[in-house]
Formats: structure tokens, C-alpha cells, sequence
């Protein structure tokens, strides 16, 4: 079998990918209404927080099988980044709009983080796409 290499790039990338969607789907599966408090955040009902919790731990998982096994992954690689852009935008907007009840640093934070995780997951993509698939 022919050894599977990704660039260092897309390595990096993908391990904030699992770090990140591990930590907060963790959070948001097990204690979402304490997650809310802490932030400052409006109250919410438990459920809607929860099950995309499951989704990101799920998320993680992948990403963490994308970086042991990266042969033929591009599609699900692609996907992230667009999840990651998706998201970190639509942070930047409700951030703009000023659509958020919290103390600004728990917008800022993952916002940012988005939008650096996919600029890292599109740059390990290009140079790694031979493997990818």
C-alpha cells in the first residue's frame, strides 16, 4: 500500500478542526444550559443545543479519521471548510449586527478560529489534493 501523505498544513488544520468541534459538541451535548450560562448568553431551551452537540462530536470524529487514513477524504475535507466558512460568517455577521447578548470575547474567539481553520483546511486541500482525491 502506498504511504498516504497530506501536508503539514492540512495536519495542522485538521487537528484544530477535532479540538475544536470535540471540545464544543462535548460542551454543548453534556451541559449546554451551563454553557450558556457561563457565556452570558440569553437562555435557551437544553434541546436546541444539544443534538448539535452530537453533530459536532460526530464532525470531530471524522476529522480524526480523515487525518489516520487522508486517501480519497477530499469531499468530506471540502465540507469542513465550507462548514467553517458558513460558520465563521455567520458569526461575523451577528457580530457586525450586534446580534449577540454575551460578552464579546466568546464571539470573537470561535469566530476568528473559523475563519482561520478555513483558510488552513482550503491551503491543506490544494496541496494535498493527490491524496485526497
Amino acid at each position: 500500500m502506498a504511504q498516504q501523505n497530506v501536508s503539514i498544513v492540512l495536519k495542522i488544520a485538521l487537528i484544530l478542526v477535532v479540538i475544536e468541534l470535540g471540545i464544543y459538541g462535548l460542551v454543548l451535548l453534556l451541559i449546554p444550559s451551563q454553557f450558556v450560562e457561563f457565556i452570558g448568553a440569553n437562555p435557551t431551551e437544553a434541546v436546541w443545543l444539544r443534538w448539535p452537540g452530537g453533530i459536532l462530536i460526530a464532525l470531530a470524529v471524522g476529522s480524526f479519521l480523515v487525518i489516520r487514513n487522508p486517501g480519497g477524504q477530499g469531499s468530506l475535507v471540502l465540507t469542513l471548510t465550507l462548514g467553517f466558512l458558513l460558520g465563521g460568517l455567520a458569526m461575523l455577521y451577528s457580530w457586525i449586527a450586534m446580534e449577540y447578548s454575551a460578552d464579546t470575547v466568546h464571539l470573537a474567539v470561535p469566530t476568528i478560529l473559523n475563519l482561520v481553520v478555513t483558510v488552513l483546511l482550503f491551503l491543506g486541500w490544494q496541496s494535498s489534493r493527490d491524496t485526497l482525491g
